[in-house]
């Protein structure tokens, strides 16, 4: 008697331990499920191609490296001191990371507009206008880079995969980039006005002419300033 009532608990207990076994069973299988199998190389591969759990982007597929045109791309000048003030402002410092991370940038460095940028007179008169060092003189801009937080636009991944998107490097391959070599009017001194020079050119004699270049330069960087007010 014992025995059957032994035997119908043992029974009883099977039965009502199926279904939360079963249950365990199925979690245990999709929880197998969600951990990759690293002794198979589809696995390896499937955090690359973003075809598997580990990716998004399918960096073997040239078409997700970037977009159809050329990434973010800024003119340097370093013949003035804007130019080299552009890494130092808050405002223009992330913009400029990005640039000089695109392949594209360098383009400019194959045309002889680049380097005319030192025949201007402006750009030397700059050098002698304390407004040209605003951002250099700005101690706010100091308090700016004494915050880590400054720094995350580093960690930005998109900006250091541009060298890897084929379209920034169309400009070197177009020929048209070296024939403005061949050019005369690409040796024009950028950013300047000599209609006022008359038939004669610029008058390179006339103190007059080099004030004149220094407060076409001074005017944009006040109306800048201005518009941060």
């Amino acid at each position: 008697m014992f025995k059957s009532i032994i035997t119908a608990a043992i029974i009883a207990l099977g039965l009502s331990l199926t279904p939360v076994q079963a249950a365990e069973q199925a979690a245990q299988t999709e929880q197998s499920a969600a951990i990759p199998n690293w002794f198979d190389p589809n696995t390896w591969t499937s955090g690359f191609t973003g075809q598997g759990e580990g990716g998004t982007i399918n960096w073997f597929d040239p078409s997700t490296w970037g977009t159809a045109t050329a990434g973010t791309t800024m003119q340097f000048n370093p013949a003035h001191p804007a130019g080299w003030a552009m890494f130092f402002d808050p405002a223009t410092h992330a913009q400029a990371h990005r640039a000089f991370t695109n392949p594209a940038t360098y383009a400019q460095f194959m045309t002889p507009q680049f380097y005319m940028q030192f025949m201007n007179p402006s750009n030397w008169m700059a050098w002698m206008n304390p407004a040209s060092y605003g951002a250099f003189m700005n101690p706010s801009n100091y308090a700016y880079w004494m915050n880590p937080a400054a720094y995350m636009h580093m960690m930005d991944v998109s900006q250091y995969m541009q060298p890897m998107n084929p379209a920034n490097y169309a400009a070197f391959m177009n020929p048209m980039t070296y024939m403005q070599w061949m050019n005369p009017a690409a040796y024009a001194i950028p950013g300047m006005d000599v209609s006022a020079a008359g038939a004669g050119g610029y008058n390179w004699f006339d103190p007059s002419t080099w004030t004149g270049a220094a407060a076409q330069t001074t005017q944009p960087a006040a109306a800048e300033a201005e518009a941060k007010k």
